[in-house]
């Protein structure tokens, strides 16, 4: 089942309509367990064609092999991915038009369910959206380039933990409509974590939202034997800064209800430092059919594979706000 329906201005056509601009009304979709200012514009383009060596530096990656797939090979695994997904973990902020929001999507065997809190009189509230309308990330869409736009590029940056990393930036006109977009992400064989920047000018009002995003396979319950999984956790700091660190991930069959998960080295890519905090500790997380959440909803994450292979997940906590993918160390 395809959970996933791939586009690109989504969120801030929904502020509109929310505002009365766009005709229609009802809720503003967007992030999880946040608050606080919301994204003003895009980051600067950190990661230019040229640059993927100084980032691959920072954060201690991997330059990407000769046969490593193109940007659009990418996208086509990406793809075939989204096309089996059973589950989705997806969390944004937003704001445009006088209107701040934040949503929490949570997809589960065909199952959808929304949390949104927004300035609108009926906040927060609770919606079952259909798998079919929920839009998904634009990161991969082409790898070599996002058709309709003035400017653009896709670059595979290398590999963090084993795990590749893939950036899209474009910028442009797209219906009548500027639009500017930077996303971040990696991928595994059963499951994909993205972040993304976007920010858009529609019948004169601003918009901009910063969303993340975890989809894959499942696995559905909950691991048997003791094993750890490491990889990437990648977001945002201070409201545009990218962040970019290690991800580890524990299971212990003598306490089998929980999972512990640790981020370290977090390094800020912006200004090319470590990040503050640059570490940060989730003890005892509650699992249950291979899914985990927070009490607070600081995290929250699934197992992916047909045997737990890969585990992904979703964060906001202390002003950090992202997405993350690790695989089986077992």
């Amino acid at each position: 089942m395809n959970i996933l329906r791939l586009a690109t201005i989504t969120l801030s056509l929904t502020l509109l309509a929310a505002c009365g601009g766009g005709g229609g009304g009802g809720g503003t979709p967007t992030a999880g367990g946040g608050g606080g200012a919301m994204l003003e514009e895009l980051p600067p383009a950190l990661f230019s064609p040229t640059q993927a060596s100084e980032v691959r530096q920072i954060v201690g990656g991997i330059q990407p092999p000769n046969d490593a797939p193109s940007p659009s090979q990418v996208g086509m695994q990406v793809f075939e991915i989204a096309g089996v997904s059973d589950a989705l973990l997806f969390s944004e902020m937003a704001s445009g038009a006088g209107v701040n929001a934040e949503r929490m999507i949570t997809c589960t065997s065909g199952m959808c369910t929304a949390r949104i809190d927004d300035d609108l009189p009926d906040s927060p509230r609770t919606e079952m959206p259909e798998p079919k309308d929920i839009d998904g990330p634009v990161l991969f869409n082409n790898g070599e380039g996002l058709a309709g736009y003035n400017d653009s590029y896709s670059i595979v940056m290398g590999t963090d933990k084993m795990i590749p990393l893939l950036q899209t930036r474009a910028a442009g006109r797209l219906n009548d409509v500027r639009y500017e977009y930077l996303g971040y992400g990696g991928w595994m064989q059963y499951s994909v974590f993205i972040i993304q920047f976007q920010s858009a000018t529609i019948q004169g009002n601003d918009f901009s939202s910063f969303s993340a995003y975890s989809f894959g396979k499942a696995t559905g319950m909950n691991p048997t034997v003791n094993a750890t999984w490491e990889g990437v956790m990648v977001g945002r700091a201070n409201e545009a800064d990218i962040i970019q660190g290690d991800v580890n991930v524990e299971w212990n069959s003598l306490a089998p209800g929980s999972v512990r998960v640790n981020f370290t080295d977090i390094r800020d890519l912006s200004n090319e430092r470590i990040a503050n905090p640059s570490s940060m500790t989730w003890a005892s997380i509650p699992l249950e059919n291979g899914a985990f959440a927070a009490t607070d909803d600081s995290i929250s994450g699934n197992f992916y594979g047909d045997d737990h292979e890969e585990v992904g997940g979703i964060f906001n906590r202390m002003g950090f706000f992202g997405a993350f993918g690790a695989r089986t160390q077992q």
